[in-house]
């Protein structure tokens, strides 16, 4: 294998053809260059190669974590595509990261935020407990959930015709990405929550006296986002059922009017919370002919009604 990588024009397709053929230490000298482009090469070309053979670029995860904070952005969402494809296989070596994967979690483009919640994800498995320290962070983007930019209906409505038309035209010509970019906002929303969701396992007491700010995921898209915030409380209702009482009426809400699977997930947190309130809204649920409630969700709001109803 030559020492040097070839011409930087051709490393990508190089690496993308044959990975074993350029040496991963002559790739990481690209990381140095004085122009964000090519350090970003650089990055592209490792994680091309993490992908498929991680142990080739493990040893070199510190240099990659440097280049979070590069001042070139693209290159910054780069290494954390990298650090997301060795963090499944060598977790200890992105462990380092995480304060700075939590900072960037909510950053735009919304692909910079994705990829670090890419990051985070294999990370919780082993270290929930780094978590519990970033808990302002996690909730500051739970209450105030980042926006996919893509104006809705009624925000169209009150525009001004000139000014609505152009906004059409740049949607029009972002094409497919915007689809794409609000998924990536879904997937930061998910990835905030649940890592929220190991936060209260490990540590409820973090959350206790601050589940108001979780209003606004109750309310948030997609309906995975409400349910993991449910989760949220049904953790620490487990620990404490008293810290739930101020957001009861949101879970009943979620548990009434909800998707099926949001609904499940209420009407479980309902039932760590011991909540009397919820008692007749959850017999209503089981005798509804709402196509969200199902056999199962019937029965399992029977069954928690009638548990509430007994410790009470």
């Amino acid at each position: 294998m030559s020492p040097e990588p070839p011409d930087d024009e051709h490393l990508l397709e190089t690496v993308r053809d044959d990975p074993t053929s350029v040496e991963v230490d002559a790739i990481v000298k690209l990381l140095d260059h004085d122009m964000g482009t090519f350090r970003n090469i650089g990055l592209m070309a490792l994680s091309t190669i993490a992908m498929e053979e991680p142990d080739r670029v493990v040893e070199h995860s510190d240099e990659v974590i440097d280049h979070l904070d590069d001042e070139f952005p693209v290159a910054q969402s780069t290494a954390l595509q990298v650090l997301s494809r060795l963090g499944s296989e060598y977790p200890e070596a992105v462990r380092p990261a995480i304060p700075r994967l939590v900072e960037l979690l909510d950053q735009m483009p919304p692909l910079t935020g994705y990829r670090a919640g890419r990051a985070i994800a294999p990370l919780l498995e082993h270290y929930p407990e780094d978590f519990v320290q970033h808990v302002d962070e996690l909730l500051a983007i739970a209450s105030d959930p980042p926006d996919d930019g893509v104006p809705t209906q009624a925000d169209l409505d009150e525009m001004d015709p000139d000014i609505r038309e152009k906004v059409m035209d740049q949607l029009s010509s972002r094409g497919d990405e915007v689809e794409h970019d609000v998924q990536r906002v879904y997937g930061i929303r998910e990835m905030t929550l649940h890592t929220l969701v190991e936060v209260s396992d490990v540590e409820p007491e973090a959350l206790v006296g601050r589940l108001t700010e979780l209003r606004p995921s109750f309310e948030t898209e997609p309906p995975i986002v409400r349910g993991a915030a449910t989760d949220v409380v049904a953790n620490v209702a487990k620990h404490d059922s008293s810290a739930v009482e101020p957001v009861v009426e949101d879970l009943i809400e979620i548990a009434t009017t909800d998707m099926r699977a949001a609904r499940v997930h209420a009407i479980q947190a309902l039932g760590f919370a011991e909540a009397p309130e919820a008692i007749e809204p959850l017999r209503e649920v089981a005798e509804s002919d709402d196509e969200a409630v199902s056999p199962e969700v019937s029965d399992l709001a029977t069954e928690t009604a009638d548990f509430i109803d007994a410790q009470h």
